[in-house]
This record gives structure tokens, C-alpha cells and sequence, in this order.
């Protein structure tokens, strides 16, 4: 048992446990959620800007791409089916569509790797609990490894012994 604990009126006391040993279980508990949403976040980013390089310089070959998952027997398809096909596949990939995706791909990357940063500072619990809910939304290339990371946040972020050392600064 602890000196500072006195059990001899037979109610135990409040026992003081130190702030810097709450600091780095807390720190323990949010570091690796914390470092998979950075990774989570950056990789999203790297993605999206080859996908969008890769796209720019060769919209046809994406197309071409694109159809070649098996959409259809290529024995059996229609020229004036197949050309209709890759006009929508060209205009779902030209700038207007690509840009939006590109720019909200990367606004989740950047909150989530921010959120990742202030978990581990320990600091804005709430932005990085709000972090990890956008980590887990499906707009992130690495989706599932956003909801792993960005659930795995909350959870922890929820955590009372978490929160109470995030409060405190």
C-alpha cells in the first residue's frame, strides 16, 4: 500500500497521483492512434496528387484504365456504346469533378493529420475527436485505414484518465 493512503478510520482518502504520470500514460495511450491519423492523412494526399498528376497527363490511358476492370466483353461491345462510355468516363475525370475531389480529399487529409498533431501535443481534444471523425469518412483514398486510426482516436479521446489530463493541459 501507499504512505499516502490512511486506512485507519476505515475510509480510505483521496490518493494524489502525480500530473506528469497522468501526462505520459495519456501520452502513451493517444500516440500510436494519433500517428496512424497523420499517416493516414499524408497518404491520403500522396494519392490523390499521383491519381491527379496520372489523370492530368493521360486522360485517355485512365479511361482505357477504367474500362479494362471488365465493364464489358470486349468481343461484344458496341463502338458507338464504347465511345458514349469513355465520353462519361473523360467528363467524370476532367477538371471540374477532379479538382472538388481533389481539394476535399485533402482538407480531410489536412484536419486529420492536424488532429493527429494536437493528439499528440495533447492539446484541442475536441478538434482531434472531430479530426477523427472525418478520418473515418470514406473521402480519404486509405479509407480503411482511416476508420481503424480515426475510431481508434475516439475511443481513446473518450477515455476519462485521457480527457482529464487533456482538460488540465
Amino acid at each position: 500500500m501507499s504512505e499516502s493512503q490512511d486506512f485507519s478510520d476505515g475510509n480510505p482518502q483521496a490518493v494524489e497521483i502525480d500530473p506528469e504520470l497522468l501526462r505520459r500514460a495519456a501520452r502513451n495511450h493517444v500516440s500510436t492512434p494519433a500517428i496512424g491519423m497523420i499517416f493516414t492523412g499524408a497518404l491520403s494526399i500522396f494519392v490523390m496528387v499521383c491519381f491527379s498528376i496520372v489523370v492530368t497527363t493521360n486522360p485517355d490511358g485512365y479511361v482505357d484504365f477504367v474500362q479494362g476492370l471488365g465493364w464489358a466483353n470486349p468481343d461484344e461491345v458496341d463502338l458507338e456504346e464504347e465511345a458514349l462510355m469513355k465520353e462519361r468516363l473523360r467528363e467524370a475525370v476532367s477538371d471540374g469533378p477532379r479538382l472538388w475531389t481533389l481539394a476535399i480529399s485533402i482538407i480531410g487529409s489536412l484536419i486529420a493529420i492536424a488532429g493527429g498533431i494536437c493528439m499528440k501535443r495533447l492539446k484541442a481534444r475536441k478538434f482531434a475527436i472531430c479530426a477523427g471523425i472525418v478520418a473515418m469518412i470514406p473521402v480519404f483514398v486509405p479509407c480503411c485505414i482511416g476508420i481503424v486510426f480515426g475510431g481508434w482516436a475516439i475511443m481513446v479521446l473518450l477515455r476519462d484518465d485521457v480527457a482529464s489530463v487533456f482538460e488540465n493541459g
